[in-house]
């Protein structure tokens, strides 16, 4: 149960924090051998603090993947638009390639000169 005369702020910050650590844990060591113990040792707290935001390990196990997984859509999303700009780009590139090559084909001496180059045989 969480203390109500904590600041909301401050309750936001110990959760995020309680999550980095355990991700951190996790990593290192294995959502299995790590303890709600080891996650409260690793933050310098006792693990009835983790308790008051957290239920179970399961319980944070399944909010950092909830994390994680905002992380890498987020990160994936913006790597969309980075995406998105640079096909815009090379398109405008492309369109303005061939509005240049319909304006030179319609210049006499570009149409003679690729009616020589058709007539050529590459050896």
């Amino acid at each position: 149960m969480k203390n109500s005369t904590q600041p909301k702020e401050q309750e936001n910050d110990t959760h995020l924090v309680i999550l980095e650590a355990a991700e951190r844990l996790f990593g290192q060591i294995g959502f299995q051998k790590t303890t709600v113990a080891d996650i409260a040792h690793n933050l310098r707290m006792s693990p009835a603090n983790v308790y008051r935001f957290f239920t179970s390990k399961a319980e944070i196990h399944e909010a950092v993947g909830r994390e994680v997984g905002m992380a890498t859509a987020y990160g994936n999303l913006g790597l969309v638009h980075q995406m998105r700009g640079e096909i815009a780009q090379a398109a405008a590139m492309y369109a303005k390639s061939i509005a240049l090559f319909r304006k030179a084909r319609a210049i006499p001496q570009v149409r003679q000169l690729q009616r020589l180059l058709d007539g050529l045989t590459v050896a």
